[in-house]
């Protein structure tokens, strides 16, 4: 009797241990891109269009956003005035963060400090940085762009002179970010603790997000489990 309740406690103790974070990884560097012209394919995109992964970066040259949910690619380049964004095949990454998740928890949530609230979440859910999340809602401001740098004529210190800008406010829209504290220069800007991109509901506009603003209305989070 004694024994079977020791096995008790020892299953219960390992049930309720927090699951390890999902291993973020990434294909070259921000570093490299701005300072050091890397500017190539890193990865080939194509290899991790499978369930669970979830992934966001540039395509090589800078030719435009990458960004894949669940297994799901979506790129967004510029063509003209407008932009075009759909799956790609055989499409390569200067810089790609990606990350297998198989399970995702929800937290409904209503703030004006959105990034606090994600780490105050993930620290309680014992996530180690780096980390993925998802945002879902509609957001009172959100400004986003597609970048789309010339290699002939273009300067990396103005790299986004040529890019497409424009907002999602008040849009239904699905946003992946990864945040970390210790990845600037990495995937992150050195001002900067998180990368986002956005999409909106159907798919027609994605690209990475300069601007988020929550306001005091409700939006969902999303962290691994």
């Amino acid at each position: 009797m004694k024994y079977s309740f020791l096995i008790v406690i020892l299953l219960f103790s390992a049930c309720s241990q927090p699951a390890a974070s999902p291993e973020v990884k990434l294909a070259g560097s921000l570093r490299g891109v701005m300072h050091q012209g890397q500017l190539g394919a890193m990865i080939k995109i194509d290899s991790l269009l499978e369930p669970g992964v979830y992934a966001l970066g540039a395509l090589d040259s800078l030719a435009g956003e990458i960004l894949i949910l669940d297994g799901d690619l979506l790129v967004s380049t510029v063509l003209a005035e407008s932009v075009q964004t759909g799956p790609v095949v055989n499409a390569h990454a200067a810089l790609l963060v990606y990350v297998q998740v198989g399970n995702w928890q929800e937290f409904e949530l209503s703030t004006k400090n959105w990034q606090e609230t994600v780490l105050e979440y993930a620290r309680a859910q014992e996530l180690e940085q780096p980390f993925p999340f998802l945002l879902k809602g509609a957001f009172p401001r959100l400004d986003y762009h597609v970048i789309n740098y010339d290699t002939q004529r273009g300067d990396l210190s103005n790299h986004k002179s040529g890019a497409f800008n424009s907002q999602l406010d008040q849009t239904p829209v699905i946003i992946l970010g990864f945040y970390s504290q210790s990845h600037q220069g990495l995937f992150t800007h050195h001002d900067v603790f998180t990368h986002m991109h956005v999409r909106n509901a159907d798919g027609t506009a994605m690209g990475h997000v300069d601007y988020l603003e929550s306001g005091n209305g409700s939006f969902t989070l999303l962290l691994p489990k």
